[in-house]
C-alpha cells in the first residue's frame, strides 16, 4: 500500500513541476521589456536625413493640395478626419 502512496506522491511531484516551468515560462513572456532610450543630438539626426534624402526632404510635395489658413473648425476636423482613415 506505501507503494501505492509513493507513485501517487512521485506523480503529484511531477505534475506540480510541469506546472510550476509552466508558470514560471508565462510569467517571463508577459514580463514587460525594458525599455532603453538614449539621447541624441537632434543637429546630426537632421544632417544625416538631408544627406540621405537630399533636398527632397525639406521641398514641399507639388501635387500637395494645401487648405488656406485660418481654417474653420470643421475643416480641421474633416482634415484631421481624412488623415486617420488616410484619404487625405
Amino acid at each position: 500500500m506505501a507503494t501505492k502512496y509513493g507513485q501517487d506522491l512521485s506523480l503529484i511531484k511531477s505534475e506540480i513541476d510541469r506546472l510550476t516551468e509552466s508558470v514560471t515560462q508565462l510569467l517571463k513572456f508577459s514580463k514587460p521589456t525594458v525599455s532603453t532610450s538614449a539621447s541624441a543630438d537632434l543637429a546630426a539626426v537632421l544632417d544625416k536625413i538631408l544627406l540621405i534624402f537630399g533636398t527632397s526632404a525639406v521641398q514641399p510635395a507639388e501635387s500637395a493640395d494645401l487648405p488656406q489658413w485660418p481654417l474653420s473648425k470643421d475643416e480641421e476636423n474633416l482634415i484631421q478626419y481624412r488623415g486617420q482613415i488616410g484619404t487625405g
